[in-house]
């Protein structure tokens, strides 16, 4: 009876690097996540990969039986943010990468359909080179452009003069 941490099986890819036929290149391993009970093997995978000058193969990427993909870790994030968990011991971060025409865009959604797909939204469009986030179903709120101007509930910079900062408002508007 296998459990927790316990290994179902692995897949190894080995090449024989001049020495041997078993350097290992990389792997995938399947293993108990959690504790097993009648018609319930909660399971998780791993993928390893052998950086450049080592000699085994290390952890880079793990889904575990909660379907979180942890990137870097074996630790998830806050139990708010945990679906996705990218960690390294130093500068880390997320590239989108998009055609220099086209926009680069994360959605925050909350439906499969209409609006409600892109309810809140962070852009940021090549061609024209401005950052826009937007709220409540997709509308514009705050821009940042080419210039490095912050433009709140307008497209459109202000008096040349003092533009860093533009603030419009069809009604009532204003800084506190």
């Amino acid at each position: 009876i296998v459990q927790d941490g316990d290994e179902l099986g692995t897949i190894l890819f080995a090449g024989d690097d001049g020495t041997d036929l078993i350097s290992k290149g990389a792997q995938i391993t399947a293993s108990v996540d959690g504790t097993p009970g009648s018609n319930d093997m909660p399971g998780r995978l791993v993928f390893y990969t052998t950086a450049d000058g080592a000699n085994s193969p290390t952890e880079r990427l793990r889904i575990d039986s909660s379907g979180r993909l942890l990137l870097g870790t074996t630790t998830e994030g806050h139990t708010n943010a945990d679906d996705l968990t990218i960690a390294t011991s130093g500068n880390t971060g997320i590239t989108i990468r998009s055609g220099t025409s086209n926009g680069g865009n994360i959605f925050f959604s909350d439906a499969t359909s209409g609006t409600g797909e892109y309810a809140g939204m962070i852009s940021y469009d090549h061609n024209d080179n401005i950052m826009t986030f937007a709220t409540t179903d997709g509308s514009e709120r705050v821009r940042i452009d080419s210039s490095g101007r912050l433009l709140l509930g307008t497209t459109t910079e202000g008096y040349s003069g003092a533009d860093e900062l533009t603030v419009a408002s069809s009604g009532d508007g204003g800084i506190t």
